[in-house]
């Protein structure tokens, strides 16, 4: 056990599960659960959004996200759909992962 158990992968990992949009929430709290009991370092105390962590290259600030993120659900509502994909990609390039709902306004996290 040279490396110990590699605390920073597992946690890497752990991260990188809770941005995996194929996973429920009741799969990553299971799989978090999986891992503290190895670890014993609290991730069962965690909630999806503590792991929710902005790139160290990005350069937009959480408040001009959200300012962005209104701005498409604006444009969503008026049907002006080449705007909003425009401001989805333009996020995407920041690291910002937009999520749709079908009649509810898009929310966002970082990737």
């Amino acid at each position: 056990m040279s490396d110990d158990l590699n605390t920073p992968r597992a946690l890497a990992t752990v991260v990188a599960a809770s941005r995996d949009g194929r996973l429920s929430g009741p799969d990553l709290t299971a799989l978090a659960g999986q891992f503290d009991r190895v670890l014993a370092i609290g991730l069962a105390d965690l909630s999806p959004a503590d792991l929710d962590l902005r790139r160290r290259d990005a350069t937009i600030a959480d408040t001009e996200v959200a300012a962005r993120i209104a701005e498409r659900n604006e444009a969503r509502a008026a049907r002006d759909f080449a705007v909003a994909d425009r401001i989805r990609d333009e996020l995407a390039r920041e690291g910002v992962a937009v999520q749709d709902r079908p009649g509810a306004e898009s929310t966002w996290r970082w990737t």
